[in-house]
């Protein structure tokens, strides 16, 4: 979280205290040694070898792949739609899928079940994601705020493009300014009920009791209707 926000200049959202960008960046590095050294102590609380073995190897290979995506985020000035969507699933979902890996892995060795429940948090996480850039398309203080994330910017590039080569061919101006937006909201909302589908998809392959799978179900439905309205 603070590495997001010290590689996305929005340390005025976190506290005072580590507004600094050499603090927080500090911090967070610390932190990520902190994780590493409590997964070295995971026997002392009676997990067995193996299972400790397999969530250290998530771990490291989920950072790695973290750093990869957010690196990609920050070198390319206007990726792609395509590339928007490997990025978000890099980051976001591969963190999620570690969580939901973890989980398992310390209840069970399955394979079956590992690789679902991984693809499960895979896609929440990518709707996470989704969710995190509706938001930033709800109306400020008297104002829209920017679309600042890279999915949105990529999105709403695509769509002027599209928009300005209709009105050129029919000779107009476009004059919807909303246009832009509506579309991106009801792309991000689709792009969302896509992800949810496939991770229910994830979990109807594996038998979960009754209870716990409906409230997974409820998390799904809830995340993937998040953000704001269309006018």
């Amino acid at each position: 979280h603070l590495l997001d926000k010290v590689e996305d200049h929005e340390l005025e959202m976190v506290g005072q205290h580590l507004r600094q960008q050499g603090v927080s960046t500090n911090l967070s590095t610390g932190l990520i040694f902190v994780a590493e050294w409590v997964l070295n102590h995971l026997e002392m609380d009676c997990v067995d070898a193996g299972a400790a073995w397999d969530i250290q190897r998530a771990f490291q290979e989920t950072v790695l792949s973290v750093c990869s995506g957010q690196h990609l985020d920050l070198s390319l000035a206007s990726p792609d739609l395509t590339t928007c969507w490997k990025i978000a699933e890099a980051k976001s979902g591969a963190a999620f899928a570690l969580a939901c890996y973890v989980g398992t892995r310390v209840a069970t060795s399955d394979s079956q079940r590992l690789r679902t429940m991984e693809a499960f948090g895979r896609r929440l996480g990518t709707i996470v994601q989704v969710s995190d850039d509706l938001k930033d398309l709800e109306p400020g203080e008297g104002e829209q705020r920017n679309a600042a994330s890279s999915l949105t910017r990529a999105f709403l590039s695509y769509i002027c493009e599209r928009s300005s080569k209709k009105a050129e061919s029919n000779q107009t101006e476009p004059n919807d300014q909303n246009l832009p937006r509506n579309a991106l909201i009801l792309y991000l909302r689709l792009e969302a009920m896509k992800y949810a589908e496939l991770a229910q998809r994830e979990l109807n392959t594996i038998q979960l009791i009754q209870q716990p799978s409906d409230h997974i179900l409820a998390i799904l439905n809830h995340l993937s209707w998040l953000g704001v309205t269309t006018n």
